[in-house]
């Protein structure tokens, strides 16, 4: 499952995981899926989608762009796992679940299933 990683150039950051097959991103929560509130970021600013088992990412003509490791996506383009997405303030990395964090979850479902059973 992706993961995403969103910084903002003042350094607050958050983690996503989300399991769709398309994520809408924007600064309106009610037509986004990753809301980036700043006035620089497009109400519907891109859109990631799932194609031929690959994340793609395109821009939804936004007014100031979105760009993958500083160059500036033109039309829909794959996405591999470290890019780095740059919109307005932020910056979303494109990451896979590392080995790690599926352990973590495997051990809380683990420990949920137990106090469930208890």
């Amino acid at each position: 499952m992706p993961v995403f990683r969103i910084v903002h150039k003042e350094g607050k950051q958050r983690r996503l995981e989300i399991e769709k097959d398309e994520i809408n991103i924007g600064r309106l929560s009610s037509a986004n899926d990753i809301v980036l509130p700043d006035g620089i970021v497009s109400k519907r600013h891109a859109r990631l989608f799932v194609k031929d088992e690959q994340y793609w990412i395109e821009d939804l003509k936004s007014t100031c762009g979105t760009f993958v490791n500083g160059f500036r996506v033109e039309e829909p383009r794959p996405l591999d796992v470290d890019d780095k997405l740059y919109i307005g303030d932020y910056v979303i990395s494109f990451e896979e679940e590392d080995e790690e964090d599926e352990a973590e979850a495997s051990d809380e479902d683990e420990a949920s299933d137990e106090e469930a059973l208890s």
